[in-house]
């Protein structure tokens, strides 16, 4: 198996990225959160997931370049559309709105809608601790839904709906 320099990847990825629509900060987001997963431990979401995301383009299912539109604005309640753009992209638009809205309310709970792929939901709660906020995430999964056994199970019964708390990180202090 050979190796690969994180950086020499972080560059193929873009550049595939690009090649497939994306432009301004998207190929970075993308490319950063892919590799950043795989050097976290976690290959399932990582940059094997670029073959998919590139078909997903070609067919339509996924959309380049899409800005959030926030269809529901309560303060600190927040609906936000994805509009089937990469989850790299969405969810990072998202996360800063939330961010925003939780310094100035206290708290914010918010809800995307139509995101494609949001990858490593770890990710998310990184963001948000490093703003230094606690955050509480849950995810559906639609379509094939990766079904697994339960504890102790021998058949498949359970989606793997990603769960995810980080805690707060105060600037100077390690976790």
């Amino acid at each position: 198996m050979p190796t690969i320099r994180h950086e020499n990847l972080r560059a193929v990825v873009r550049a595939v990225c690009a090649a497939a629509g994306s432009a301004g900060d998207e190929p970075a987001d993308v490319a950063d959160n892919l590799v950043h997963a795989n050097l976290t431990g976690h290959d399932s979401h990582g940059v094997g997931m670029l073959p998919r995301y590139i078909r997903a383009v070609q067919e339509g299912e996924l959309r380049p370049n899409m800005k959030i539109d926030l269809l529901a604005d309560m303060g600190a309640m927040l609906v936000v559309d994805g509009k089937a753009g990469y989850g790299q992209s969405v969810g990072r638009q998202a996360m800063e709105l939330a961010i925003e809205r939780a310094k100035e309310h206290g708290v914010c709970v918010m809800a995307v809608r139509r995101s494609f792929h949001l990858c490593r939901i770890g990710a998310w709660g990184e963001q948000c601790a490093a703003a230094g906020l606690v955050s509480i995430h849950y995810v559906n999964v639609v379509g094939h839904p990766g079904l697994v056994a339960p504890w102790r199970g021998s058949d498949a019964r359970f989606a793997t709906n990603p769960y995810c708390i980080s805690p707060c990180r105060r600037p100077g202090r390690t976790p």
